[in-house]
């Protein structure tokens, strides 16, 4: 990915993410490309000379480098490899040439790079570099420093062997220095690379230096002149800080969780890890295969135990299922037994082990007065006593039934939102496990019982012991959101909320010990004004003890409200990722135990948290980086200086009197302005200026020294004569466990992270140049949202009556009914269902659609209501798409075809129009589109 400085005065690649753009046209590119998943990797096989590229796109990964390499030997084994899972640039082999064009003679390049062959010396070599360290076969990691000697290009060649590149800079002039308190004019720090163990020099003024361990001999501290040095493992270069280091720290690099063990005797299991309080398993489909069998051992199981039917599922070219519910435990084993002629075939099962459980992290409000665990499960992840569970699909939501105690008497609901509304009676307490598989849109639920907001959970203060939650990686809710009133100890997690009707989760008048997590948030209902991105997106009004953690919130406008003005208190917001979200983070009201800690502000464009009417919030130890106001006082400080020296007469945020703050231990890098209490310099606009205002009563902040420092009395709201309440530091304050901030990005966007399992379906990374400052709606992330479609086309088990209660343990309860509303929902194709080819096999069954054929090489990608299409299906003679509707539907197929070109539906041609499209009303029954013409088919819609 193409870095620039601020002044443009350095360039940089660090080869980590690879952006959506370039994995779509890799992806589209199958004559040059590979991806080998397994070692995750992009292979490019072929020849190359000239620019990387794929589908005759220019990479943004490598954009503006040169590349000459010959063709590998199998597509498994290209010469050139993007290992975004590693954060490298593999250049497999050697006289690999890497050119950086028109360089300035005194320009200084820095390449991070180490031997691909453990033990055995390797390099990069080079022309036009005057060579300041490395550049020399080694046996570990180097940085390699050079000046250009003459203007023009400087190429880099592999020597001995393969090279793993970690990032290329160039700079302006030499670094170095060491300026009493001054900056030099480059340091050799590299970018954040939360895939490196990487270490941190956080300046006084705020600007934050990161190193990557393995490349450095050391950091010399000494006491005495007032220096920090840092030096190379291999190199001459230092860097001098004097007395302008205000704190070191070092970050773990991301936790990617740990594969199983794979023993295949027949099934063909790709993968398996275990996560929290669950694990899951993928294969590839099974000849003859009516269904297969899942067995989970480990944790609460000593043998072998089933797991529901419900929980297999198939996704066309695989097959997945999740267990839930266990225990944590580091040696899980999960066997996969295909079931053929309605027997279980043994000798073809296939098992993967050591795999690790981990629990879900409680600490928090929620669970601090509250002996057993929040929702449905336990403490310790299993399923309590005499739970029961029930799975709710699109194809079943408003069919389910459900034995529920209304009022002390039984009756038989149907419908998700019927059973839900049996809890207002009072009586209904026995743990219920709601999980979720697959899309659910509004149009599949029944009636809704809240028409503002959509699904209603109301109980009558009861402790209800309910947890709805997600099944596995792409369990999502689509057109609605929820509201949670009269409730106590119910959990929502492992969900995505898309295009809520007003906020995505709202909880609402009188409600206890309520936790959400591991939610994947996006843009709501587009109301306009400050409602475009929807309303609140998680809001809590009228509750007490409350755990909002592991959430990742996708550019959000206004994200947490915390009382509408209503009693609210003893919230903790912890490990959330705020992914270029504006504000609300959260705006609190009145509370006065507010507890702020170990979030990831990422490219936060208005504002962190703000207190006002009196309220008090302790933030600490969380990571900010490129937030404009980390934190908001009402009515003065930055609230009203707006980051100038000039008094304002309005607040930012809020016209409301103010609350205090106080925090501790936070790590804030690109700060536009934070004003900290009796503070003589502060960061305004970016630097640390000398305080031109009166920083006690004009402050964003009182900063701590150590976490139990009490904030004095004499510390007051401006607006309002607010005090701060002490909280954290009384002795009734729950247990938890505070991470380094430094560490914090790289948690939240690991394998244990901010939302869903394996961080969701939903692949989407933000351009930080341009959206860490904006605040309007992202074009492309809103056509994601409406354009989201399910690739789930089957469901096993049965999804309808449930009389009786589940077993307890590791997702085996529910499911045991007579009603059957629709098992394999690819059976016949409805309505919404879409078919696109990415991981395309011949004879999958894609949303109902049975298709035989073979894909088109070296397409160009083609947009059509927004979507854009990179794969596609090649009509020929042999091509067949067959499907049955039991309904009247319009199939709309989209083509590369000119005007005049002709597709078959049922034996008959029909021509596309000029932009390749062609649509045909279809009566209920069977159908098919084969060949008319030679054209290529990138994905086919019902309607």
């Amino acid at each position: 990915m193409l870095f620039a400085t601020e002044a443009g005065a350095q360039t940089s690649w660090t080869f980590g993410t690879v952006s959506d753009t370039d994995k779509a046209n890799i992806t589209a590119d199958a004559t040059n490309w590979y991806e080998d998943a397994a070692q995750t990797r992009y292979n490019m096989f072929t020849a190359i000379d000239g620019p990387l590229t794929a589908n005759n796109v220019e990479l943004e990964y490598a954009k503006g480098l040169k590349f000459k390499a010959a063709a590998g030997s199998s597509n498994t084994n290209g010469k050139i490899r993007l290992n975004y899972g590693k954060s490298r640039l593999e250049l497999n082999g050697k006289g690999i040439v890497i050119t950086i064009p028109g360089l300035k003679a005194g320009n200084v390049v820095t390449v991070s790079c180490e031997t691909a062959k453990a033990a055995e010396a390797r390099g990069l070599a080079q022309t036009n570099l005057n060579v300041k360290s490395g550049f020399t076969p080694a046996t570990g990691a180097q940085t390699c420093e050079g000046t250009v000697v003459a203007d023009g290009d400087v190429t880099l060649t592999t020597e001995v062997g393969g090279v793993n590149v970690y990032s290329i800079s160039v700079s302006a002039t030499q670094g170095g220095g060491d300026e009493p308190g001054g900056d030099p004019t480059t340091y050799h720090s590299v970018p954040m690379n939360v895939n490196m163990n990487q270490a941190l020099l956080t300046t006084t003024g705020s600007d934050v230096k990161y190193y990557n361990t393995k490349e450095l001999n050391d950091i010399t501290i000494d006491d005495v002149a007032g220096t920090i040095t840092v030096r190379p493992a291999s190199g001459e270069w230092e860097d001098v800080f004097t007395k302008n280091v205000s704190n070191i720290s070092f970050a773990k690099a991301i936790d990617q969780g740990t594969s199983g063990d794979i023993e295949n005797n027949g099934i063909e299991i790709t993968e398996a890890k275990g996560w929290h309080e669950a694990l899951f398993v993928e294969w590839k489909p099974f000849t003859g295969a009516d269904s297969y069998n899942i067995y989970v051992k480990g944790g609460q199981y000593p043998d072998f135990t089933k797991i529901d039917d419900q929980l297999v599922r198939g996704y066309g070219s695989y097959l997945r299922a999740d267990a839930l519910g266990l225990k944590a435990g580091d040696n899980y084993i999960v066997k996969v037994a295909p079931v053929v002629g309605g027997n279980e075939d043994a000798t073809k099962a296939s098992t993967a082990s050591g795999l690790k459980v981990i629990n879900f992290n409680r600490d928090g409000y929620a669970h601090s007065d509250i002996t057993s665990g929040v929702g449905a499960y336990n403490n310790d992840g299993t399923l309590k006593a005499n739970a029961r569970v029930i799975y709710v699909t699109a194809g079943n939501a408003k069919t389910i039934k459900m034995d529920m105690d209304a009022g002390g008497k039984t009756e038989t609901r149907t419908g998700i939102q019927d059973i839900l509304q049996a809890y207002e009676k009072g009586t209904e307490t026995r743990p219920l496990a709601v999980r979720i598989i697959g899309l659910l849109k509004i149009g599949d639920m029944p009636t809704l019982g809240s028409s503002a907001e959509g699904l209603q959970i109301k109980g009558k203060s009861q402790e209800m012991n309910l947890t709805i939650e997600g099944v596995g990686r792409d369990a999502t809710i689509h057109g609605f959101g929820m509201l949670i009133r009269n409730s106590k100890s119910v959990e929502i997690r492992n969900l995505a909320i898309m295009r809520c009707l007003d906020d995505g989760l709202s909880f609402d008048t009188n409600n206890h010990n309520v936790w959400a997590h591991n939610l994947d948030i996006f843009y709501g209902a587009n109301k306009g004004g400050d409602q475009k991105k929807g309303d609140g997106s998680l809001d809590i009004k009228g509750t007490m003890h409350a755990t909002i953690s592991s959430n990742h919130f996708w550019d959000t406008g206004k994200t947490h409200l915390n009382s509408n003005g209503d009693e609210v208190d003893f919230v903790t917001y912890r490990h959330n990722w705020y992914d270029h979200s504006d504000s609300r983070h959260p705006r609190v009201r009145k509370s006065q135990h507010i507890h702020v800690y170990n979030n990831y502000f990422d490219g936060v464009s208005k504002y962190g948290s703000g207190a006002t009417m009196g309220s008090s919030l302790f933030v600490e130890a969380n990571n900010y980086r490129n937030c404009k106001y980390p934190v908001l006082m009402s009515l003065q400080g930055s609230d009203l200086y707006g980051g100038s020296n000039t008094l304002g007469s309005k607040g930012t945020f809020s016209g409301e009197e103010g609350g205090v703050i106080k925090v501790y231990n936070n790590i804030m890098q690109g700060t536009y302005t934070f004003i900290p209490y009796g503070a003589t310099k502060y960061i305004q606009k970016g630097k640390e200026v000398a305080a031109v205002m009166d920083t006690k009563q004009h402050f964003d902040a009182y900063m701590a020294t150590s976490r139990d420092e009490k904030v004095p009395s004499s510390v007051s709201a401006l607006g309002g004569g607010a005090t701060y309440s002490n909280f954290d530091t009384a002795s009734d304050m729950y247990q938890y466990t505070v991470d380094d901030p430094a560490n914090v990005p790289a948690q939240v966007q690991g394998f244990f992270g901010a939302g869903r399992m394996q961080h969701g379906d939903v692949t989407f990374t933000f351009n930080n140049s341009t959206e860490d400052t904006n605040y309007d709606i992202n074009a492309q992330l809103d056509a994601l949202i409406d354009n989201y479609k399910s690739s789930l086309v089957k469901v096993y088990g049965n999804l309808g009556e449930v009389t009786g209660g589940g077993t307890t343990g590791g997702g085996t309860g529910g499911g045991t009914g007579s009603e059957d509303p629709d098992p394999t929902p690819s059976e016949t194709v409805v309505a919404g269902a879409t078919v696109t080819f990415n991981g395309f096999t011949s004879g999958s069954n894609i949303n109902g659609f049975t298709i035989t054929g073979n894909l088109k090489s070296g397409i160009s990608p083609k947009t059509y209501n927004g979507v854009t299409y990179t794969t596609a299906l090649k009509m020929e003679s042999a091509t067949n798409i067959s499907f049955t509707t039991t309904e009247e539907l319009t199939i709309t197929v989209i083509t590369d075809g000119a005007s005049g070109k002709r597709i078959k539906f049922d034996g008959t041609n029909y021509t596309v129009d000029a932009n390749g499209i062609v649509s045909q009303k279809l009566a209920a029954g069977s159908h098919t589109i084969t060949k008319g013409d030679s054209i290529n088919v990138y994905a086919i819609i019902a309607e």
